[in-house]
């Protein structure tokens, strides 16, 4: 499992995985899924093509 954050340690190991930490200061992806989640339209450009379309549609309010 590839993830910025160290808790990644714990969830690999409960699901019989290698943990794999990347870019843990976030200096080449400088963006976390809480900040999606908490502010949606203002990480769109973060998002792959299919999941900016839906995450627009369904989630962004106008």
């Amino acid at each position: 499992m590839f993830s910025s954050d160290f808790y990644i340690d714990e969830l690999a190991r409960r699901l019989g995985a290698e943990a794999v930490v990347v870019d843990p200061d976030r200096s080449a992806v400088p963006i976390s899924a809480t900040l999606i989640r908490e502010y949606p339209g203002e990480y769109l450009s973060y998002l792959a093509p299919a999941v900016r379309a839906w995450v627009e549609e369904n989630w962004v309010k106008a």
